[in-house]
């Protein structure tokens, strides 16, 4: 009983690992950001920033293409696990 309790310890350990490093590098990045847009060079002048036109080509490059690309990050992920699953369900069953 005792074995099957630190197993199962182990693997949602390993389970929340991968978020708990996740959440840790999101927050450094969050919390630091202000520091990293706060340096500007010295013998440059500052440039001007301006909104974002909203054109279709802006929402198209800025907005709707990252969410893509985790949207299709999450699927890859997906399927190799699905396809690592069977593999392992054919090895125990052969």
């Amino acid at each position: 009983m005792d074995e099957v309790c630190i197993i199962n310890m182990k693997k949602l350990l390993n389970k929340y690992s991968f978020l708990s490093r996740v959440l840790t590098v999101t927050a450094f990045f969050l919390l630091h950001v202000q520091y990293t847009f706060a340096q500007l060079p010295r013998n440059y002048p500052n440039p001007e920033s301006q909104p974002l036109d909203l054109t279709l080509k802006n929402i198209l490059l800025y907005f709707v293409s990252p969410v893509l690309l985790v949207v299709i990050f999450f699927l890859v992920r997906r399927y190799k696990r699905k396809q690592d699953e069977k593999s392992r369900n054919e090895k125990e069953n052969h």
